[in-house]
């Protein structure tokens, strides 16, 4: 079978290393090597303090942080550098601190100068190197220098091109990672947000919400500048594919975002083993830890012995700060996920519909997010306007058949930018497209599943698939459908609708029961059996008969039960639908009953296979969708092609 995979752009993998533009480097080069920032006073004696610590080991020293920019400055902020050096073995460090230097670094340190409390963290160059390479065991070093960093002092020119190869190395290691954690969907802005986020998400840390937002709307065209030509290779590679004007599709598997998954599991049990180091090993970690909380959440305050003792009291400080939410692994906003992303319309006439109100929808989605309730199909146009004004690009469609091909083809006439994915939910009495489509048996859990995807930035798996449109003049149809049927096929459909509605049992009851009252003649059976008379051309040759058994042209998989009448569907890439046309009459089809409904019989009276187009000449009534349409007095000309391709959501394949 040619089965409606989802769609998979080609690409590289992604963790190789992303290849490097030549004018990245300058880029970073520049910006390090631009001086101090404007509100670092006297730097000189800033790096003479360093170099009274390292002495001649001292190689160079970098200031990172909020210090950098007067926007993310606050009055209590503090100085945050790097201090790298030649070995970890300094004189100058406690012997705590050089004993522990080697395990889970680097040494965190806290130093007081003019009044000013600043930290710096202390790496040799081989560490540097390991922090920012491929094998780096954790973001926590690699994450910090992907933002804006100065180079305050360098040795000489061999250790500023190894920083400066270091500053670069962190970008394009952190580059798959950041893809990873991305949404199925994104815009350039989440890119650099997620490029900024993502040593947050490694780390426990004392933040306040929107810190990775300030920091992005702080230096914005530096960060575009770095983080563009990445995002620029990724498109290149097919790793993002565009979707519209703003939107990408992240097209990367499982195994790549479970990596990341478990670097950032990784960095998070390290970073929590470095909290014992830091408090052993810190000086002035108190009084850190103290602006951090005030900055973060105030109501947590350090008693006076918490203070003389911090090292005995910092794990009830931080099981505190934990639960209260002052530490956290900072998540960004994302643009890929809104109140207004996914929207649902509900039919309420629809038999499963009519057992919600659209709550458990509203709920789960937002109260923001456009939940409608459709009465008839004069309100659906009114209602995609406003879902496409709200920004959805996923439209759950709660109903059975019928009402999937109805919002499909209004959609078409009054959508004007590119159509959002269809997530097809079992609502209705006939839900044979959602079930082949892949549909859960559960709607709730098929929207959760989506909305579950779409937060977490797991993968979103679609479908694309044509539908069939059907024009029909006489009775004032145009739209666009899944399943086609007239003769047998319409008068079984009928005969459900009659009989208490197509559930498994009664589905099968009736099949069962047709059939033997075809072999004794019975009345119901003769109707249902009765055949269509009129012409029936495929692709412009019309066929050699005038009366059909049943014509039946679909875009899906049909099975009803365990029967396989139909032949399958061609890949979407395809234009063309499948077809069943028999002209037997009822008896001789009962004579090879078993070759017809699994698919196996060849007569010259049958014809099994695809087509481009159809049209049926006759004033027999016709089921679509499931919707049943009744006979004409005057013979018409009914015709079926195949449709645009459309894409829907499709949570059966794995992710």
């Amino acid at each position: 079978m040619h089965s409606l995979q989802p769609m998979e752009a080609p690409r590289a993998d992604l963790l190789e290393v992303v290849p490097r533009p030549l004018e990245l480097r300058d880029i970073v080069a520049r910006e390090a090597l631009s001086g101090p920032p404007p509100g670092l006073n006297d730097a000189p004696r800033w790096v003479k303090r360093f170099q009274d610590v390292y002495g001649d080991k001292l190689a160079a020293l970098v200031m990172y942080g909020s210090c950098l920019s007067a926007d993310t400055a606050k009055p209590d902020s503090t100085p945050d550098f790097i201090a790298i050096t030649d070995d970890g073995q300094v004189s100058g460090h406690s012997w705590i601190t050089r004993r522990l230097h080697n395990y889970i670094p680097p040494a965190s340190q806290g130093a007081k100068a003019d009044g000013i409390v600043f930290k710096y963290l202390h790496l040799d160059l081989a560490q540097l190197k390991l922090a920012t390479s491929p094998a780096l065991k954790d973001v926590f070093i690699a994450g910090r220098l992907c933002k804006r960093v100065r180079l305050l002092y360098s040795r000489d020119e061999a250790t500023t091109d190894s920083v400066i190869d270091s500053l670069v190395a962190a970008v394009h290691t952190m580059a798959p990672h950041v893809l990873a954690i991305l949404p199925g969907e994104v815009e350039r802005s989440d890119y650099l947000l997620a490029s900024l986020a993502i040593s947050y998400l490694g780390e426990w840390r004392f933040e306040s919400p929107g810190k990775v937002e300030s920091l992005l709307a702080s230096a914005r065209p530096h960060y575009e500048s770095i983080f563009g030509p990445i995002f620029d290779e990724h498109v290149a590679a097919e790793r993002l594919v565009w979707i519209d004007a703003q939107r990408y599709r992240v097209c990367i598997g499982k195994k790549e975002r479970k990596k990341t998954q478990r670097l950032l599991k990784r960095s998070r049990r390290r970073a929590a083993g470095r909290w014992p180091k830091f408090a052993a090993s810190m000086r002035h970690a108190t009084e850190m830890m103290l602006t951090k909380l005030a900055r973060s959440n105030p109501h947590i305050t350090l008693s006076d012995a918490a203070k003389k003792r911090p090292v005995l009291h910092a794990l009830p400080i931080l099981i505190r700060a934990f639960f209260s939410g002052a530490l956290r692994t900072h998540k960004p906003a994302l643009s890929a996920w809104s109140d207004t992303s996914v929207g649902v319309l509900i039919n309420s006439n629809a038999r499963r519909a009519q057992e919600t109100d659209g709550d458990f929808c509203a709920e789960l989605l937002g109260e923001n997010a456009p939940v409608q309730t459709l009465h008839n199909t004069d309100e659906l146009p009114k209602a995609l306007t406003r879902a496409e004004a709200s920004g959805v690009r996923y439209l759950g469609v709660l109903g059975g058949d019928g009402t999937l091909g109805i919002v499909l083809s209004e959609l078409r006439r009054s959508w004007s930018g590119p159509l959002p994915v269809l997530i097809p939910m079992r609502g209705g009495s006939l839900n044979t497209t959602a079930k082949t489509l892949g549909a859960g048996r559960s709607y709730p859990n098929t929207l959760r599943q989506l909305v579950e995807r779409l937060r977490s930035g797991g993968r979103v798996n679609v479908r694309s698939v044509r539908p069939i449109k059907v024009t029909d003049p006489a009775r004032g149809i145009n739209r666009l459908g899944f399943v086609f049927g007239a003769g047998l096929l319409h008068g079984y459909a009928q005969r459900i609708a009659e009989t208490g509605g197509s559930t498994w049992f009664n589905s099968a009851k009736q099949a069962v029961g047709l059939t033997v009252g075809a072999m004794v003649g019975s009345k119901t059976a003769r109707q249902v059996w009765q055949p269509i008379s009129g012409s029936v051309t495929v692709d412009g040759e019309t066929l050699d008969a005038e009366r059909y058994l049943g014509v039946v042209s679909t875009a899906i998989r049909v099975a009803p039960l365990f029967l396989r009448p139909m032949p399958e569907p061609e890949p979407p890439e395809v234009e063309s639908f499948a077809l069943l046309i028999n002209s037997m009459t009822p008896r001789e089809a009962l004579g090879v009953t078993w070759g017809l409904v699994r698919g196996s019989y060849t007569g010259e009276n049958h014809f099994r296979g695809h087509g481009k187009t159809l049209e049926l000449h006759t004033s027999s009534g016709y089921m679509l969708d499931g919707e049943l349409f009744e006979p004409l007095a005057e013979p018409t000309t009914i015709t079926i092609e195949a449709g645009p391709v459309v894409t829907v959501w499709s949570p059966d394949e794995a992710a």
